[in-house]
């Protein structure tokens, strides 16, 4: 009899940065299985090394977190066939991941996706209407015959069980549990059980993450900082809605954000932070940000001491929220399309300070002060509605282990795999 395993199975060029996202999760998961598995496959399909920081998983990692890097597919094969393997993925549905897909089909590997996080993204089509006719030319060519063709592709191999199904999905956000349910494959599922047209089969609310991160949070609070959270500039997933971001254009977007922090700091009396995004590179924005303290991987910490938090769009900034810090929304024309629309979502749900961002921009400290004198008021039912089951449960941190989301996968996971 094979024997059974729990893994995460990805592709990145730094395992840190997977296993902070998630960092609860993992080690919680360790306490409670003898192994746990990472398998980068990141040498398998993008044909590179990863750039792993040595001294920070000797030191951060459990010791029973064990890293895999396969040199190739037949090794890869090799492992999954001696074991049972339950395992979350963290792979797409890109021409390049098909062949690994396969092969977890193959292998019957049991797929589990983690999705505590919380965040909403936008869907692709939100950005459509607000396109001029060039650009939803591009679009149309670039998203729906070229991506679209490949999802239905990669749907059609679902159907025909070779590739595999999610056995389920954790989501954080009760608004995204919602939108899945309400998939034109649910609701036929639902009136026809026998069909099975679903890609994912369960979907299971839990705890986002901010949760759990913030309740075992027994440092005091502080306001020491101003942090500004970066959302990157120029990623893939933005720029196909828009055109090339030039050099022109950063050098006036970094300008403006530096000219509006060092105006916060002097009005504040507070130490700037910019906390990057773990796909920007560092060193190309202190080029622009000279002077400015920055910090990665370290976002966390440093909303847990800030006065104001600044951002544009960002699952971080959750944190900020849980927290109930001052939130002001960051809105700059000159990060295009993608931005344009994104920017607007917490301030349109939970209705914060909006900055427009522009060399001469003007900062009202006392409307800003006043806006955010109840704070609780304006978190509590955004929380309890988008996000937890009861945001009163953080109030008895002691009571409430049972309701932090990676103790509700892994009982989920425990009960439905592990206890035959």
């Amino acid at each position: 009899m094979k024997k059974k395993i729990i893994t995460y199975i990805f592709s990145s060029d730094d395992v840190k940065k997977d296993f902070l996202l998630y960092e609860e999760f993992y080690r919680e998961a360790c306490k409670k299985f003898k192994k746990f598995y990472f398998i980068n496959l990141t040498r398998v399909i993008d044909k590179k090394k990863s750039n792993n920081d040595k001294k920070f998983i000797k030191k951060n990692f459990p010791k029973n977190l064990i890293i895999i890097e396969p040199k190739n597919y037949k090794s890869f094969e090799i492992f999954l066939n001696k074991k049972e393997v339950v395992t979350f993925i963290a792979i797409g549905r890109e021409l390049k991941y098909f062949r690994t897909l396969y092969i977890l089909k193959k292998y019957n590997c049991k797929l589990l996706i983690n999705l505590s996080i919380g965040y909403t993204g936008q869907t692709n089509f939100s950005f459509n209407y607000k396109l001029s006719f060039k650009d939803k030319i591009n679009f149309y060519l670039k998203y729906l015959l070229f991506k679209k063709m490949i999802w239905v592709i990669f749907r059609f191999l679902v159907l025909i069980n070779f590739f595999p199904k999610i056995e389920i999905l954790f989501e954080g956000s009760k608004r995204n549990v919602r939108i899945y349910n309400n998939y034109i494959s649910k609701k036929i599922n639902r009136k026809f059980p026998s069909l099975s047209l679903n890609y994912i089969k369960n979907i299971k609310h839990v705890n986002f993450r901010s949760f759990e991160r913030l309740l075992k949070q027994s440092r005091k609070l502080e306001t020491k900082y101003i942090v500004f959270l970066d959302s990157g500039f120029g990623f893939e997933e933005t720029t196909q809605f828009d055109e090339k971001i030039t050099i022109k254009t950063k050098v006036e977007y970094y300008l403006s954000l530096k000219k509006l922090l060092i105006k916060l700091s002097k009005v504040y009396k507070k130490k700037i932070v910019v906390c990057l995004h773990p796909k920007t590179n560092k060193y190309e924005v202190k080029k622009y940000l000279d002077n400015i303290e920055i910090k990665q991987h370290q976002t966390l910490n440093y909303i847990t001491k800030s006065e104001l938090v600044l951002f544009h769009d960002s699952s971080a900034i959750l944190d900020a929220i849980f927290l109930q810090k001052k939130i002001i929304n960051i809105r700059s024309s000159l990060m295009g399309n993608y931005y344009k629309l994104s920017n607007k979502k917490y301030a349109k749900d939970i209705k914060i300070p909006v900055i427009f961002l522009s060399k001469d921009t003007k900062i009202d400290v006392k409307y800003i002060n006043s806006f955010f004198q109840n704070k609780k008021k304006l978190y509590v039912s955004y929380l309890n509605n988008f996000l937890t089951f009861n945001i009163n449960n953080q109030k008895k941190m002691k009571d409430k282990k049972n309701l932090r989301g990676s103790i509700q996968m892994l009982n989920i996971i425990k009960n439905k795999f592990f206890n035959s």
